[in-house]
């Protein structure tokens, strides 16, 4: 799609095949909250460089838009996966190459994208990461307390 477009609007959930007939060499994933913690969220304002072919597609501010959003910086994303050794995650798209002139794509502008659906089996492994650490934080507080009520009785 181009800029111009900000939202995806529909009446039921996107559907992504994930049938196991269709995959081989299938094995556990255990990457998550290490990877999370990593992240950094930013609040920010679109300011589509697209949108400056006057200054060589240098953005300026002055065609800054008003609504404030939340996301990601797809290069950290790129740096924290290539630290990790986690290329294989897939969530950062490299550059993707368009030139706007006169609001037709005509050459080259670099953009990189996030694949944010990416971002499920990472956090479906940090929480059960977290349950794990805070079950046994609760069996140890548990202990503790049997401890403490022992020492109490005469």
């Amino acid at each position: 799609g181009n800029g111009a477009i900000s939202s995806f609007q529909c009446q039921v959930g996107l559907t992504v095949v994930s049938d196991e007939r269709d995959k081989c060499n299938v094995m556990a994933f255990t990457d998550g909250i290490e990877f999370i913690k990593q992240l950094n969220p930013v609040k920010f304002k679109f300011d589509p460089r697209e949108l400056y072919p006057e200054t060589n597609f240098v953005p300026n501010g002055s065609k800054c838009d008003n609504t404030p959003r939340v996301g990601l910086i797809a290069q950290e994303v790129a740096q924290i996966q290539t630290n990790g050794n986690c290329e294989y995650l897939n969530i950062v798209n490299p550059e993707i190459t368009k030139q706007i002139v006169n609001g037709n794509i005509t050459g080259n502008i670099s953009q990189y994208t996030i694949n944010m659906d990416h971002f499920h089996p990472l956090y479906i492994n940090a929480f059960k990461q977290l349950y794990q650490i805070i079950s046994d934080q609760g069996n140890t507080i548990s202990l503790l307390e049997s401890r403490i009520t022992q020492l109490e009785t005469p």
